[in-house]
């Protein structure tokens, strides 16, 4: 986990490492398993992180039901704006609200 650098922090240690090297380091991503072996990872430092390859994410896409293409229709789609939040809400009906 890379330390946030702020002197106020409670929870992280001040850095050890020489400034400049602290901050050419980049965030490690979740690896991803190589598609010619299965035993090791591709290389993943320096690039983003990805869903795919998370197990809950697997799962829940293998459990999910697809949608029906008739429920995307534009004319049964109507988006409210909520002031208060600031928010776009999509409500699905039939008819108009």
């Amino acid at each position: 986990i890379k330390k946030c650098n702020n002197f106020s922090c409670l929870y992280c240690k001040p850095i050890r490492l020489p400034s400049q090297e602290f901050d050419n380091l980049s965030l490690l991503p979740d690896p991803i398993p190589s598609k010619d072996n299965t035993d090791h990872y591709t290389k993943f430092y320096g690039t983003k992180s990805t869903e795919e390859h998370r197990p809950m994410y697997i799962q829940s896409q293998a459990k999910s039901e697809s949608i029906p293409k008739n429920i995307l229709i534009a004319e049964k789609i109507e988006t409210i704006l909520v002031v208060k939040i600031v928010k776009n809400i999509v409500v699905y009906t039939v008819t108009k609200l």
